[in-house]
């Protein structure tokens, strides 16, 4: 059964919540991801950059 909590969060966005919660998925998970992907990002933008254009 679904826990609405008087319906103070749009509906989806209440279920997402829920499920986490029940699965037990960390907090600061999206944290994660975002500073993990912010690395990714510029690691790409250092190895970029060191290439340059190359002459024809």
């Amino acid at each position: 059964m679904w826990n609405d909590q008087m319906a103070l969060l749009p509906w989806g966005l209440s279920r997402i919540l829920g499920i986490t919660v029940y699965l037990g998925i960390p907090a600061g998970l999206p944290a994660y991801a975002a500073v993990a992907g912010a690395g990714l990002t510029a690691a790409g933008l250092l190895l970029s950059i060191g290439r340059g254009r190359q002459p024809a």
